[in-house]
């Protein structure tokens, strides 16, 4: 249920953590402290240490109520596309100069498109998927967190 708390409130993560650790089995506590060292920040005697990456660098409770992106999966995307049209994993420089040419142009025309108000439809199962981590966030209850979290757990895959 680690992974769930991404779509906890910012202000709620750490409390959310602890009350999540205190219920963990023994033989999954270095996973625990390791996330709290990297992503919660490791708690002393005089408060919590900075941790390696913040919480409002990977939290998405406020994307995913505003229904923006939480990957980089249209980027990898990207990428696929573009490493299919140069066909080659080394091409050479007027190959790649084609290619760059051909993307541009795919590109300006699909500008084209959102500017004249035609929009790219999002997959309904992920559509789907977004609108349950959607009302999820929305109904997070601070004073039962691990059911909260439960309910983002069975709806988050790797």
């Amino acid at each position: 249920m680690i992974p769930a708390l991404a779509i906890v409130p910012q202000d709620d993560v750490e409390g959310a953590f602890t009350e999540l650790a205190s219920s963990i089995r023994a033989e999954l506590l270095p996973v625990v402290d390791y996330f709290e060292d990297v992503f919660i920040g490791r708690l002393t005697a005089r408060g919590r240490r900075d941790a390696q990456f913040p919480i409002k660098l990977w939290n998405h409770h406020d994307t995913v109520l505003q229904g923006g992106s939480k990957t980089t999966n249209s980027v990898e995307a990207w990428h696929r596309s573009f490493q299919a049209h140069v066909q080659c994993s080394h091409p050479t420089l007027w190959r790649f100069l084609e290619v760059l040419q051909r993307e541009d142009a795919l590109q300006l025309h699909r500008l084209g498109r959102l500017e004249m108000g035609q929009r790219f439809k999002q997959a309904s199962k992920y559509a789907k998927a977004a609108e349950r981590l959607k009302t999820l966030a929305r109904q997070y209850d601070a004073s039962d967190v691990r059911r909260s979290l439960r309910g983002v757990a069975r709806n988050v895959s790797f």
